[in-house]
C-alpha cells in the first residue's frame, strides 16, 4: 500500500508539472503588443490552465500611489465593482499576517483558516480561497487568484502559479518597453508637428492657441492653456477647452502647481485636486480640473507657464509625461520669444516711419 501511495503521489506530481509546463508554454506564446491585451491574456490563460476560477492582475500605479486592478478574467461584474479603486494592500493577508508585495512571498488562505478580516475579504470576493503571487520586483505587481470551493491551493498549485508569475513578469516588462517606445515615437512626431506649426506663426495669440491645441491632442487631455506672467498673476494668452473661464489666475497656495512651476522652474503636477489647498482655488472651482500639470516657460526670465489639465479624471499625469513636456516648453518658449521680438521690430519700424 505504501508503494501504491508513493506511486500515486509521483503521478500527481508529474501531472502538476505537466500543467505547469503547459501554462508557461502558453504564456510564452503570447505576442507582446498592447499592455492591456497582454494583461487580459495572462488572466485568461491563468484561469484556463491552472486550478483557479478567477485571476486579477494588480500593478503599481505611481499616479494612484498603490496597487490597482488592471486586468481580470472570471470575476463577476458585481465583484469587480468592489475591486475597482481598491489598493492591493487592503486585500493581501495570509492566515492573519500581512504579506509584503511585490517583494514578499505569496499569500494564500481559505475560509477554514481565515481571520475575521480575511473572511470579510473572502465574503466580498464571494470565494472560498485566495492566493496572491508576487510578480518580479521590476514589474511591481501581483496576480490574485481565487477558487469558489475547497480545497484551496496546495503546494503544487502555488509552485505552478509562481511559474506563471515569472513568465507573466517577462511579458509585462516587455509590453511596457514596447509601449514606451511607441509612446516616445508618437510624442516625438507630435512635437515635430508642433514645432513646424509655431515656426510658421509670428502672432503671440496664434502661437499660444496652437501650442494649447497641440498639447491637448498630444497628451489626450481636455484642457490646455498658455499662461503668461502679468503683475502678481497669470493671464490666459491662448487656450484649448477653457471657454468661459477666467482670463486671469492668481498665484498662491490655491494655485500651488502654477506657483511652483514659476518659482522653482520645475514641472509641477497634482493628480487629485479634490483635496488640499487647490481644492478651494480657481483651478478646481472655476476651471473644473481634477488633475493639473504646469510647465515653466521662459529661461531666466519667467514668461509664465503651460497649463495641462483634465476635467474628466484624476491621476492623469506621471513623471514620464512631465519629462516629455520639457521639450514642449522649449518649443513654446522659443516661439513666444520670437513673436515678442517680431512685435518689437514691427513697433520700431512704425516709429521710424512716423518720425520721417
Amino acid at each position: 500500500m505504501a508503494h501504491r501511495l508513493t506511486h500515486d503521489a509521483a503521478l500527481a506530481q508529474l501531472a502538476a508539472l505537466e500543467r505547469e509546463r503547459r501554462a508557461v508554454d502558453a504564456l510564452a506564446r503570447i505576442e507582446v503588443r498592447d499592455l492591456d491585451d497582454v494583461l487580459a491574456q495572462i488572466c485568461r490563460l491563468t484561469v484556463e490552465l491552472t486550478p483557479c476560477d478567477r485571476a486579477t492582475v494588480f500593478l503599481h500605479s505611481p499616479r494612484a500611489g498603490g496597487f490597482l486592478p488592471f486586468a481580470d478574467h472570471g470575476t463577476p461584474p458585481r465583484v469587480l465593482e468592489r475591486l475597482a479603486g481598491r489598493h492591493l494592500s487592503s486585500w493581501v493577508h495570509a492566515a492573519g499576517e500581512r504579506v509584503a508585495l511585490p517583494w514578499g512571498r505569496s499569500g494564500r488562505v481559505t475560509r477554514d483558516e481565515a481571520t475575521p478580516e480575511m473572511l470579510a475579504i473572502l465574503d466580498a470576493l464571494e470565494q472560498h480561497a485566495v492566493c496572491v503571487v508576487p510578480l518580479r520586483s521590476t514589474t511591481c505587481g501581483a496576480i490574485l487568484v481565487s477558487v469558489g470551493g475547497p480545497p484551496g491551493f496546495d503546494e503544487a498549485t502555488v509552485r505552478m502559479l509562481h511559474g506563471v508569475g515569472h513568465q507573466a513578469s517577462n511579458l509585462i516588462d516587455h509590453a511596457r518597453t514596447f509601449e514606451k517606445l511607441q509612446r516616445s515615437a508618437r510624442v516625438r512626431a507630435g512635437l515635430a508637428t508642433l514645432a513646424a506649426a509655431v515656426n510658421a506663426a509670428t502672432d503671440r495669440a496664434r502661437i499660444a492657441d496652437l501650442v494649447s491645441a497641440e498639447t491637448a491632442a498630444l497628451f489626450d487631455i481636455d484642457v490646455a492653456a498658455v499662461l503668461l506672467r502679468e503683475g502678481d498673476g497669470l493671464v490666459v494668452a491662448g487656450q484649448y477647452g477653457l471657454t468661459g473661464a477666467p482670463r486671469r489666475l492668481p498665484l498662491g497656495s490655491e494655485t500651488e502647481a502654477l506657483t511652483r512651476a514659476l518659482r522653482d522652474r520645475v514641472v509641477a503636477f497634482e493628480n487629485d485636486l479634490t483635496t488640499g489647498p487647490m481644492a478651494r482655488g480657481p483651478l478646481a472651482l472655476d476651471l473644473g480640473l481634477e488633475s493639473v500639470l504646469a510647465v515653466p516657460l521662459g529661461g531666466r526670465a519667467a514668461l509664465g507657464c503651460l497649463l495641462l489639465g483634465s476635467t474628466r479624471r484624476r491621476h492623469v499625469f506621471s513623471r514620464e509625461i512631465a519629462d516629455d513636456t520639457l521639450v514642449l516648453s522649449l518649443i513654446a518658449t522659443a516661439a513666444l520669444e520670437r513673436a515678442a521680438l517680431f512685435k518689437k521690430l514691427d513697433a520700431a519700424r512704425h516709429t521710424s516711419v512716423a518720425g520721417r
